[in-house]
């Protein structure tokens, strides 16, 4: 109270008023005789047991405390029904975690900082208003250290990698290596590089095995840029390289704010490359040439999918959008989860964007997610769209029944919602400002701590690098097949739907370029392999799941939906590697005189235009 009293909240006056209350209440026991209120009670409590006085005190403290809520009176509950029951779970468990750990961080001793921090976040698990008050604290002014021990416990805390190791399971080969730069290292504006790039390797087999692979999957992990290594993924990865029996390497690329934009992306695609120029060597692969029976024979290209979840979705992107222009060997394959693709902190929605919304129709969208962005509640504008309780991605089956405390509601304690259409639709970075696992604080902290230091002067409207939602069509139209997968109510739907539909946009319109070319030269048998011959919805994929957040990956084994979409994911990924590669050099020549001729036409379209108006 003394620190609202005097205008100034600090810590301090709260120990100071805590002390002085203290030793108040103490010398006001010693030298006060027993007040004559309490006289009664002390006769009434004479022969009760010393814990039961204890355990009656600490329930009547509870009562008081929960007082208002016993009869009506407390305020909202913010996120009630905003996600499904087992991901609020899920998030509950995290948030005491994070309270924990949030709690101790000014402890220098390690092990004494580890050890509090566990018996924190223990007792936070029952009370969890606590927990969120204190995570809210935390989350108010994010630094460096408080999204690290955010994101990176469950690796850096030997306690917490105990309780992990089952979800991690048992795997024949799981280990850190370095990858050397290639022979020609991408165009950097650093003039100091690391001389190898980290990296974390997993498969399901022998040294031999590993060899012989002709697939790989090549994983850049999310972290907000600034934190979480490979290990920190080790639960989904293993299992992934259980499922499919094939090697799996992750980027420990460089974090900001050490490291600021684009450093980090830099080594991602050195990494790539220096892959693809070995064909795997550098991880343990056969490499270009295989030994049969003593002699060497060559190997063709192996095939690559590129995955990135949030931050590392924006660095598979960037890579593929790097190969193209530099004509490096592109990925068979794309697989981006809760992707992080801008870095626009914009409240409204564009028009064109709505427009597109308002359009969808397909399954891949759920009705609610379309409708929270064409209608309101008019007298509560702000008002989330209720989550279903649960969701099966395996079967897409998604359970919108009422509970049953709803069910036997009076008519006059319904939720009544008075809904109208409306031209003008928050962002979802506005909408889920106070989410559990990305809150808008934390990604404005992100974008400084990338950003700041960088020897590139950020432009967010033009540099499709920094937020690739703006990529131009002609890069997008030669990316290969691509599944995106997001939760509805991660503050970042709204980016992955854009650049989905942007991506599906530029491929329809490559798709008719084909035609057209293979109309007119209908003998050429090159044609009939190229990329361009397939329809939209045959290269872009998306899944918005309704109900769940930001980074339910990373919760495999806490969370049910975070399993299901593991093999869901294995599934698309098979589907990926499965699909024909197509020759690098002859895409690239066709594709150019393909989109020279779209240029061409829209260039006769402007200037006939032009003749028009004058003529007028």
């Amino acid at each position: 109270m003394i620190d609202h009293v005097l205008g100034r909240p600090s810590p301090n006056f709260k120990r100071v008023e805590i002390i002085l209350t203290t030793l108040g209440l103490l010398w006001y026991l010693k030298r006060t005789k027993v007040p004559f209120m309490f006289k009664r009670i002390n006769q009434l409590l004479r022969n009760t047991q010393p814990w039961k006085i204890v355990l009656l005190t600490l329930t009547l403290s509870h009562l008081v405390h929960n007082g208002l809520v016993l009869f009506g009176l407390q305020g909202p509950e913010p996120l009630s029904k905003m996600y499904t029951r087992s991901f609020f779970r899920a998030t509950y468990v995290t948030t005491a975690l994070d309270a924990g750990y949030f709690s101790c961080l000014s402890i220098k001793n390690s092990v004494l900082r580890e050890a509090l921090s566990a018996v924190l976040s223990v007792v936070y698990l029952f009370y969890p208003d606590a927990a969120e008050e204190k995570c809210k604290r935390f989350r108010m002014n994010p630094t460096t250290q408080v999204l690290r021990s955010a994101w990176d416990k469950t690796h850096d805390s030997p306690v917490l990698w105990l309780l992990t190791l089952k979800d991690r399971g048992f795997l024949k080969i799981r280990r850190n290596l370095e990858i050397p730069l290639p022979r020609v290292p991408g165009k950097s504006v650093f003039t100091e590089k690391r001389p190898t790039i980290r990296a974390r390797l997993y498969f399901d087999g022998s040294e031999s095995e590993l060899k012989g692979q002709q697939k790989l999957i090549f994983v850049t992990p999310g972290g907000g840029f600034v934190a979480v290594k490979p290990e920190n993924h080790d639960a989904y990865l293993s299992q992934w390289a259980r499922l499919s029996k094939l090697p799996i390497v992750a980027i420990d690329y460089a974090k900001a704010p050490e490291f600021p934009y684009p450093y980090g992306l830099e080594e991602c695609f050195d990494a790539y490359k220096s892959v693809t120029e070995s064909n795997g060597r550098v991880i343990g692969l056969d490499g270009w040439e295989e030994e049969i029976n003593q002699k060497l024979y060559p190997k063709d290209p192996i095939k690559i999918v590129l995955v990135g979840d949030s931050a590392g979705g924006n660095m598979a992107v960037n890579i593929t959008t790097k190969c193209i222009q530099d004509n490096v060997h592109l990925p068979s394959g794309l697989l981006l989860l809760y992707p992080f693709l801008s870095y626009a902190m914009e409240c409204w929605m564009q028009p064109q964007h709505l427009d597109l919304m308002r359009s969808q129709s397909h399954i891949e969208i759920s009705q609610q997610f379309v409708q929270s962005k064409t209608r309101v509640d008019r007298d509560a504008p702000l008002q989330n769209n209720q989550a279903p309780k649960s969701l099966d991605l395996l079967s897409m089956k998604v359970d919108r029944r009422p509970s049953y405390f709803d069910r036997f509601k009076p008519d006059t304690m319904k939720d009544k919602r008075h809904y109208v259409h409306s031209y003008l639709a928050m962002t979802s970075r506005m909408l889920y400002t106070n989410d559990r696992i990305l809150p808008t604080h934390y990604m404005r902290a992100i974008g400084l701590m990338y950003l700041a230091g960088s020897p590139i002067v950020p432009d967010l409207e033009q540099d499709y690098f920094l937020s690739p939602v703006k990529t131009p069509d002609n890069i997008l139209a030669q990316f290969p097949k691509t599944f995106i997968m997001c939760g509805e109510q991660d503050p970042i739907v709204d980016d992955t739907f854009i650049f989905a539909n942007r991506l599906r946009q530029a491929k329809h319109k490559a798709h008719l370029d084909w035609k057209r070319m293979k109309s007119e030269h209908p003998r050429n048998q090159k044609l009939d392999q190229h990329p361009f011959q397939f329809e939209a919805h045959q290269m872009v994929r998306s899944m918005i799941l309704p109900g769940l957040s930001h980074g339910y990956f990373l919760m495999y084994g806490l969370l049910k939906e975070a399993d299901q979409a593991v093999k869901l994911t294995h599934q698309w990924l098979q589907e990926l590697l499965e699909q024909e590669d197509h020759d690098n050099d002859e895409m690239h020549r066709l594709t150019k005189e393909m989109l020279k001729i779209e240029e061409e036409e829209l260039l006769k379209r402007r200037r006939t235009d032009m003749s028009e108006r004058v003529f007028v």
